[in-house]
């Protein structure tokens, strides 16, 4: 999820897009019942018969990654190098992706180049010293071939794999989870290779935690059965794995999580609630870290603390002021114009742009949710506050760019359902919007370990931004946004950031 790479369940459905012809993939996804390591056995099975040039490996990397050259970390994986370096005690890094996310991640810090292992050579691993394992990362299921650095098997996938090497990972599982404190972020608890541990280990000493974004909502089911369900489940896997469930409402909260591990390493003795000698104006807490500075971004933008209103003419003026810069140099708008050249014939000649600037809902508000409010547009303006409020939850479902971004905590495209909008705008792109050193400046090797994510900033435009989901898409109809790639997003992304530097005044 951080880094946009598909899930095991969307792994299967690649390879079946990518390898197979129309009516076997038809057949496949019809007839596919079994559980997710039989579909993959399967589907591997399938994929080398229609092309058996190819290795297994090849396969699943042609399926999971577009381009590994053009591979980045998102901020979880960011979190989870900053606070391995954080943490004072010996660190251990264990993943069942397939990638090197989070070697990179690592490597972001200024760390020499991440070692990866698998558990052949487990023991290398383990008896690494302090420095070198927590910046080494152990790919329980082996890791695809990286570039200028070659693979590490054997790939576990298939239930074949699983059958051939679970009982040994298994035991390496459970002696490294065996006394300690574990944190699980993104795991499958169906997957017999750590549940078969988890079990075992149930009752035995040690704190493992596992978090959970579960979904929170159903076409068919109420918010509140969901949740409800959602607690169940948790309670359930309590009770029987001994784990302590963690329940977070988005994708985002986790990597905000992780994050705020790394501030708390770093610093125990001022992230815990305000009390006694220490003010609340000191407390790194998350909950009064964030409310301080929502506050202080609406009041710095014009808007009221407590109610998120503005009055006219500041309205009217920060509208102003942000279509002055975003059509500025360096500026996004101008950021297009080029990408355009240089992509020419791929997309639209020109297309109109709105950048709309998006704040989490205020906690004190009445009836606030969590959600994201919209504070001001560079399109248009709103002279009177109470015409132009808008929330938007922040939900698994939501067609809102700005939503998704903060839901799945990285940029997102998407295009815009007519049927949902009568407007011209057809698609739009946005980015989730952070603060650093908001009230602590402690670093790792020189990267920041207060960060809070306050809002996202969102590109509107009258051309589609997503061409993958259309089914003819001419070349007319998309934007530049659709073509974009990797650096380039990068590129982009920085000419926002420069902009709400200058809307948040530095």
């Amino acid at each position: 999820m951080d880094a946009s790479l598909p899930s095991w369940d969307q792994l299967i459905l690649n390879l079946a897009s990518e390898n197979l012809g129309d009516n076997e993939r038809r057949v496949f996804l019809t007839l596919n019942y079994d559980g997710l390591e039989r579909r993959a056995e399967t589907i591997l099975h399938l994929s080398k018969k229609a092309r058996p040039a190819k290795q297994f490996d090849e396969l699943i990397r042609d399926s999971l990654l577009k381009d590994p050259d053009e591979l980045a970390p998102g901020e979880l994986a960011e979190g989870i190098a900053r606070l391995s370096q954080a943490y004072p005690r010996r660190t251990s890094i264990l993943t069942t992706n397939y990638d090197w996310i989070l070697e990179l991640a690592i490597e972001g810090l200024g760390i020499k180049a991440s070692d990866s292992h698998s558990f052949d050579s487990w023991d290398e691993w383990e008896h690494l010293n302090d420095a070198d394992h927590r910046s080494n990362v152990m790919h329980v299921h082996g890791m695809l071939s990286r570039p200028s650095v070659g693979k590490r098997e054997p790939l576990v996938l298939s239930e074949n794999d699983f059958l051939m090497h679970g009982p040994e990972i298994r035991t390496r599982l459970l002696d490294s989870l065996r006394g300690k404190l574990v944190v699980m972020l993104g795991v499958s608890l169906t997957d017999s290779n750590l549940l078969a541990p988890l079990h075992q280990l149930n009752g035995a000493d040690g704190e493992r935690y596992v978090v959970i974004v579960p979904p929170l909502c159903h076409n068919n089911l109420t918010q509140l059965e969901c949740a409800e369900y959602a607690v169940a489940h948790s309670e359930s896997l309590a009770k029987y794995l001994n784990v302590r469930p963690i329940i977070l409402k988005s994708f985002g909260q986790v990597a905000q999580l992780i994050s705020d591990l790394g501030l708390a390493a770093r610093e125990p003795a001022l992230y815990r609630r305000p009390s006694g000698s220490l003010r609340v104006s000191q407390s790194l807490m998350y909950g009064t870290r964030f409310t301080a500075a929502l506050k202080d971004a609406y009041t710095s933008v014009g808007a009221s603390a407590r109610s998120g209103n503005m009055r006219d003419w500041d309205a009217v003026g920060l509208s102003n002021f942000m279509h002055e810069l975003a059509n500025s140099r360096g500026g996004p708008v101008k950021f297009l114009d080029k990408i355009r050249l240089h992509h020419r014939g791929k997309c639209d000649v020109s297309e109109n742009l709105g950048v709309f600037l998006w704040l989490r809902d205020l906690p004190n508000r009445p009836e606030s949710i969590y959600g994201l409010r919209l504070i001001a547009s560079s399109a248009y303006a709103h002279w009177k506050s109470w015409s132009s409020f808008r929330v938007e939850p922040i939900r698994s479902d939501s067609r809102h760019a700005a939503v998704q971004a903060v839901f799945f905590n990285h940029a997102q495209g998407v295009n815009i359902d007519p049927d949902s909008h009568s407007g011209a705008w057809k698609g739009a792109f946005a980015i989730p919007l952070s603060i650093y050193d908001y009230r602590s400046t402690a670093t790792v090797r020189g990267w920041s370990l207060d960060r809070l994510t306050i809002g996202a900033l969102a590109v509107n435009s009258d051309h589609f931004v997503d061409a993958s989901s259309l089914d003819s898409p001419n070349p007319n109809q998309l934007s530049a946004l659709s073509v974009l790639t990797q650096r380039e997003l990068e590129g982009f992304a920085a000419s926002l950031y420069k902009m709400a530097e200058r809307i948040f005044g530095d």
